[in-house]
């Protein structure tokens, strides 16, 4: 596979860098997001509560100014299926293309 072909169809400045809701999932990325990019997980269904709940990014107002917003979490998306090997299904795809 050729990657610089590969890349030819993507805008570079808008990568959405993609896991597998696993043991690594959080430290991707968490270094994901320290360098600017988005994130997306796909998890396993009843198993996608630390990426929907505990790690999903938002933000939190932990002063009283308005710069005192903080980010939070480091997983941006969030796509719940039955098994990873769906991830191969057109729809899944899809979602994942148009991050």
């Amino acid at each position: 596979m050729d990657t610089a072909q590969l890349l030819k169809g993507y805008d570079l400045k808008d990568i959405t860098v993609g896991v597998l809701g696993g043991h690594s999932a959080l430290d991707v990325c968490h270094g994901a997001k320290q360098v600017g990019f988005k994130t997306v997980c796909v998890a396993r269904k009843g198993r996608e509560k630390t990426y929907t709940k505990y790690f999903k990014t938002r933000t939190s107002n932990s002063g009283r100014q308005a710069s005192d917003v903080e980010k939070l979490g480091c997983i941006d998306e969030v796509i719940v299926t039955e098994s990873f090997q769906n991830i191969l299904d057109k729809k899944i795809q899809e979602q994942l293309r148009s991050l």
